[in-house]
């Protein structure tokens, strides 16, 4: 599936096309019958989020020009600080950044046909985390947009992240210490999707964000997942991340490796990886930590507190890397499982033996705690949602093979609660458990057979958490609430203290609002068969996709329920009486003051009219006067926009599949891209600025378009690669496709609506060190201009060919532009081509290190030179010509 193979078509009696799947032969397209069928918006099953990874992998981290660089961003930092202190303006520099949209992301919006039925309605980008700050003050971590503040209970915010050297947020905590301090880690919580950017550390303020101070001990170029205050001593906080857990006894000045026992070395050819760095060669994925929670003191009955709870959850587990064509041969994380202490203090970490988990033949994966803590009850109380590494890696019964189990199509594992705080544990529900048509899940039903059901991505995205206000006669909470591709809760026909298998569970934030759902045939204006509440069309509901969630207790026993998933913030409060939260009461969306969308790209109209395509918030439009709005759906990627009339713009959702819009975002129409089995995930296209009905696309092969996307031409095939030194059969079967990363296209010659025209894309054959058969990168360009200036036609294949590009490295090419001035002039910016979290050679990858991120080339991209100069030794991902003038953009 992240091959992804050319789209198959599933005939069925009506119009509508509503998906673009990943099953076993490749993207599935479901043709459905008549409205409400949805289109887009669906989740994304395990080969699409592995496929979106690969793109990101390509696109990654640093440092360049040397195997495992500690430091790397830490020296970017400074070096652009030193560059700016200098003082050296440029023409066109002076001024102040300003956002382009105003306001949250409106979905809703009359005009835009296509989106406004999903129950969307203020949106953001995906938040990571969130901790209450006593009194109505509430912090929100987002994964790539910053650290937010609320002072009204999570309805508004700002950011008071600005001054960060990193905006990519894993996780944040609140702790009294010194007046009241924030301390933050930094790099994002989630293992590559949608962009995943490791980090520099923790770094923690006292005074509101004014100044940061960045705090030692936690190493840089890491992901983090958690950052939590002992409830017993302000001073003492722990941050779960990448490199393992660290914890601090000065309140986030400094930290320390508390060295979970992770690896012994027996046999003695394994690494020893307890409380060893990530740049050991075999522990790199090893102790991935991605929760920790710290017994409050108090309850019923009363507890001293502080004893230590953590969680290693690499989504793989101990899948072996030799049997997946890795080159170290070690296991990717050997000890996945949880981890306890009763001081915190380094090495008093003992592995527990997670009594009580697991169905026979699974595996932990990720795990996300939630621990109860309010004044009433007991605190020994621990809840945990888990994934399956078994289904994940496709081991019986795994999502490669969804039929070894009928009707369980996801990797989850289910869920589980603790009365003695992590020593044993009981079942609550399972995956299968989940997939009820009682339960009022969007996601059950007609779509289980096309790769949908509850924690299809928990590999990606949940969390849970007890309410801390009600509990019953003995301590034991009676709400409690978890976040997968929806927002769930224990039944309200089951008020008991949620601690056993007789617990039953629904949904209170559906995938859709209103009259929208996964059925097939669903009858017009008629709500979802699987909707429990029955609400009336138009409803409102959460977006998809959950990451964090947490409660803040309301006057005279009431609870704000706050959630963060991919379209940012949603609030609900319930007073003492109300036992259940409820679909229908999460509002438009709480994110008045977020500046936290995540584009992919964005273009611009000369009346300043901006299309841009978005992680999971689909394809967005910036109207003149900064109001911004959804006028597509589902995940966006690249944009286009006729400069001379913002009225016709394309967009194209996942592997390539274009739309066009000639009414400004009211209407769309399928553009008649040819199929090709080298589309990425989120794929380029470009329109030519001189020339706005000439747009070029490329997957394994170069596709033209004159006719502003009403045909195609297939002018050159990009090839394949054969895996070097595998004894490739006579078959191929270890050859692999070359396919896009950039391209770019230009009128040449005096006339812009003339038939020559400069083209050049930047190619990949083997790109990803963490799947399977992982080779060296192999990169290439591909063009129709040559070296003695001559340039090809339009939609013709003379003169498209392999240019040599001696000189550039082979990493991944992030970007590839023609100089304005001179077709035979090109900028090429480089990346690594391990993911972004995931350093160059970490894995014992074969990689080529030579420096440099920027490169030049004034034959036609027949060799090439580094003109990376000062700049910063990370990857660089853009360019553009203005003026003569050359602008850059890096990591």
């Amino acid at each position: 599936a992240a091959e992804a193979a050319a789209p198959k078509a599933v005939e069925a009696p009506g119009e509508e096309r509503l998906s673009g799947d990943v099953g076993a032969d490749g993207p599935l397209q479901v043709i459905a019958r008549g409205p409400p069928c949805v289109t887009r918006k669906r989740p994304e099953p395990i080969g699409e989020l592995l496929a979106l990874q690969q793109y990101d992998t390509r696109r990654s981290t640093g440092g360049l020009g040397d195997r495992v660089k500690p430091g790397a961003y830490r020296a970017a930092v400074a070096q652009q600080r030193r560059i700016a202190a200098r003082g050296q303006t440029l023409p066109g520099s002076a001024g102040e950044w300003r956002p382009a949209g105003r306001g949250p992301l409106i979905a809703d919006d009359k005009r835009f046909t296509e989106v406004n039925r999903l129950g969307l309605a203020d949106l953001a980008g995906r938040i990571s985390d969130f901790a209450l700050g006593g009194g109505e003050r509430v912090y929100a971590a987002v994964g790539e947009g910053g650290v937010w503040q609320s002072d009204d209970a999570g309805q508004t915010w700002r950011s008071i992240g600005d001054t960060l050297p990193t905006q990519a947020i894993g996780s944040l905590d609140f702790t009294p210490a010194n007046g009241g301090t924030v301390i933050v880690s930094t790099g994002d919580s989630v293992f590559g999707g949608g962009g995943t950017f490791a980090g520099l550390g923790v770094f923690r303020t006292s005074d509101g964000g004014a100044t940061w101070q960045r705090s030692a001990g936690v190493p840089d170029n890491v992901i983090s997942f958690k950052v939590r205050v002992d409830p017993t001593n302000p001073s003492i906080v722990y941050a779960a991340t990448g490199a393992g857990l660290f914890r601090s006894t000065d309140a986030g000045a400094t930290f320390e490796n508390v060295a979970l026992p992770t690896g012994n070395g027996v046999p003695a050819s394994e690494p020893t990886c307890t409380g060893a760095p990530a740049t050991k060669e075999g522990c790199y994925l090893a102790n991935m930590v991605t929760d920790v929670v710290v017994q409050a003191p108090g309850g019923k009955p009363a507890a001293k507190g502080g004893r230590v709870l953590a969680t290693v959850g690499w989504r793989a587990a101990d899948r072996r890397t030799r049997s997946r064509a890795f080159p170290n041969g070690f296991d990717e994380s050997p000890n996945n499982g949880f981890y306890a202490s009763d001081t915190g203090a380094p090495g008093s970490f003992t592995k527990l033996p997670a009594s009580g988990i697991g169905r026979p033949g699974s595996k932990i994966g990720r795990v996300e705690l939630g621990a109860a803590t309010g004044p009433d009850q007991d605190h020994n109380v621990v809840y945990a949602i888990i994934e399956d590494a078994a289904r994940f890696n496709g081991e019986p019964p795994g999502i490669d093979a969804p039929g070894a189990v009928p009707g369980v199509v996801t990797v989850l594992d289910g869920l589980y609660a603790s009365k003695d705080f992590g020593r044993t544990w009981s079942r609550l529900a399972d995956a299968s458990e989940l997939q009820s048509p009682t339960s009022g899940s969007a996601l059950v039903g007609t779509f289980q057979a096309f790769g949908f059901a509850p924690g299809i991505q928990s590999w990606y995205n949940m969390w849970i958490a007890p309410d801390p206000t009600r509990q019953d006669a003995s301590g034991i909470p009676t709400r409690l609430l978890f976040g997968l591709e929806e927002v769930w809760q224990n039944d309200t026909e089951n008020p008991r203290g949620v601690q056993d298998d007789t617990a039953t569970f629904r949904v209170v934030g559906r995938y859709f609002g209103g009259d929208v759902c996964l059925a097939l045939f669903n009858p017009a204006g008629s709500t979802c068969p699987t909707d429990r509440e029955r609400r009336e069309p138009g409803g409102l509901t959460t977006h998809p996709d959950q990451h964090a969630g947490i409660f803040l207790p309301r006057p005279n026993g009431g609870v704000r329920a706050i959630v963060g998933h991919d379209g940012g913030v949603n609030v609900q409060d319930r007073t003492k009486d109300q036992a259940s939260l409820s679909n229908n009461a999460w509002g438009r969306g709480a994110n008045q003051g977020f500046d936290t969308l995540l584009p992919y790209d964005a273009q611009i109209a000369k009346d300043g009219t901006i299309y841009s395509g978005l992680q999971d918030n689909g394809e967005m439009k910036i109207e003149p006067d900064g109001r911004q709005f959804m006028v597509f759906g589902g995940d966006g990627a690249f944009s286009a926009v006729d400069p001379d009339n913002s009225d016709v713009a394309y967009e194209a959702f996942i592997f390539n599949d274009m739309e066009k819009t000639t009414d400004g975002g009211k209407t769309f129409r399928d553009v008649a891209e040819p199929s090709d089995s080298g589309y990425q995930f989120i794929n380029p296209f470009t329109m030519n600025p001189q020339s706005a009905k000439h747009l070029i696309t490329a997957g394994n092969a170069v596709h033209e378009t004159n006719d502003g996307g009403a045909s195609f031409k297939t002018v050159f095939d990009l090839g394949t690669r054969k895996a070097p030194g595998t004894g490739a059969s006579p078959s191929g079967a270890d050859d692999t496709i070359n396919r896009i990363s950039a391209i770019d296209v230009r009128s040449a010659g005096s006339d812009p609506a003339g038939p020559e025209s400069a083209a050049y894309v930047a190619y990949c054959g083997f790109c990803d060190a963490l799947l399977p058969n992982a080779r060296p990168v192999q990169t290439g360009i591909a063009t129709n201009v040559s070296s003695d200036g001559k340039v090809g036609k339009k939609l013709a294949p003379d003169n498209w060919h392999i240019a040599k590009a001696d000189g550039l490295p082979d990493r991944y090419l992030t970007s590839v532009q023609v100089d304005p001035a001179d077709p035979k002039t090109v900028y090429v910016t480089v990346a690594g081509y391990a993911r972004r979290w995931l350093p160059v050679g970490v894995l014992g990858e074969d990689a080529d290190l030579r420096p440099g991120s920027v490169f030049k080339s004034t034959d036609a991209g027949e060799t090439f030179s580094d003109i990376s100069g000062n700049l910063p030794g990370i990857p660089a991902n853009w360019t553009t010509v203005r003026n003569g003038q050359l602008v850059v953009a890096t990591n």
